[in-house]
């Protein structure tokens, strides 16, 4: 929220910024995602298939003051 904030008080009309965020646990095989604006990543398994993760993204950053 106050990277938004501030996106939002500084930028001029009209701009914003995408963020995509994910932090990998290696111990524990989870994944935590955060998704600002960005559609859904794909991750290409071993195997070959491919995995959306999730729907798309909220609004992008810098937008509108939460």
């Amino acid at each position: 929220m106050k990277l938004n904030d501030l996106l939002a008080e500084r930028s001029r009309r009209g701009m914003f910024a995408t963020l995509l965020y994910i932090e990998l646990d290696a111990s524990t095989g989870t994944m935590t995602l955060s998704n600002a604006g960005h559609l859904p990543p794909i991750v290409k398994r071993a195997d070959g298939s491919l995995v959306r993760l999730g729907a798309a993204g909220g609004a992008p950053l810098g937008m509108m003051p939460a």
